[in-house]
């Protein structure tokens, strides 16, 4: 897709399910095969396959400096000139993670299965959010104005303000 509508139907060539796809600011679209980075052209032809990271690969973003990073069901990852490498796992029997956004240079909100962490790469540490432990939580949106949406499965939207979280009143 281009924003002045016009767009070209693809179809990928590795019979897997894709869980994301990832358009960096070099324009260099990043898919995975489960558990393994790939680099791929705009028509999803594979150009280049790292290694298999530790689980499933959910998600990348990059921070405000364009590093980029990888996000798999256990753990955080940065990309650098020889490959991934991992930055953050949490304890072992912690919750699945499923996406995350930058939240400043090296720090990244992530939303796991049992809440909001708050990751900073130079503290090597993962702090939670304690308005939302134990939720299940699934998507985190970042405002214009610093604000920040995370949904839930089955707990509703989160909002946070001036580093007060609120939830939002449900759907009727």
């Amino acid at each position: 897709f281009r924003p002045d509508g016009w767009f070209r139907v693809v179809k990928d060539t590795v019979a897997v399910w894709q869980r994301c796809l990832y358009l960096d600011r070099q324009d260099q679209l990043w898919g995975a095969i489960n558990n393994q980075p790939r680099k791929l052209t705009p028509d999803l032809n594979q150009t280049a396959l790292f290694p298999a990271l530790d689980a499933n690969i959910v998600d990348y973003q990059e921070d405000s400096n364009g590093d980029l990073y990888c996000l798999t069901e256990r753990s955080i990852w940065r990309l650098g000139p020889d490959g991934f490498h991992r930055l953050y796992t949490p304890p072992s029997g912690q919750p699945g993670n499923e996406s995350f956004t930058p939240a400043g240079s090296h720090r990244f909100w992530v939303a796991t299965e049992n809440g909001l962490l708050l990751y900073d790469e130079a503290a090597g540490s993962a702090n939670p959010v304690p308005e939302l432990t134990g939720k299940h939580t699934r998507t985190i949106h970042i405002c214009p104005d610093g604000s920040i949406l995370v949904g839930t499965y089955g707990q509703g939207y989160f909002y946070c303000y001036h580093h007060r979280w609120r939830q939002m009143p449900a759907d009727k």
